[in-house]
């Protein structure tokens, strides 16, 4: 089983890890609350009696009631579609923008 599996040879890794690049900081990022190896890494932290930091980050998102993203901006006039352009397009140019809808209503 793929849980068995990674059970062993996370930690492994880690003390790899560990020895070959020595104490200090460690960081893994962008690793998903359901993800496997983050109950692995509390573990393994825990039993080595390591101090560990998380602080966690949630991308906003705005419930619409339509069907498609077409669709709901279709119901917008066209100076709320234009604004709505350039203000994405302002955003763009501080970092990658997206508008994403996920298959069902739940947020996971």
């Amino acid at each position: 089983m793929i849980a068995d599996a990674a059970a062993e040879a996370l930690p492994a890794l880690w003390d790899a890890q560990i020895q070959l690049l020595g104490g200090g900081v460690h960081w893994w990022p962008n690793l998903p609350e359901d993800d496997i190896a983050l109950s692995i890494l509390y573990q393994y932290l825990n039993k080595k009696g390591m101090p560990f930091y998380e602080e966690a980050e949630e991308a906003p998102y705005l419930p619409f009631a339509s069907e498609s993203y077409a669709a709901l901006e279709q119901n917008w006039t066209s100076s709320h579609r234009k604004d709505f352009r350039r203000q994405k397009k302002r955003l763009e140019e501080i970092g990658p923008v997206s508008v994403w809808q996920p298959a069902s209503a739940g947020r996971g």
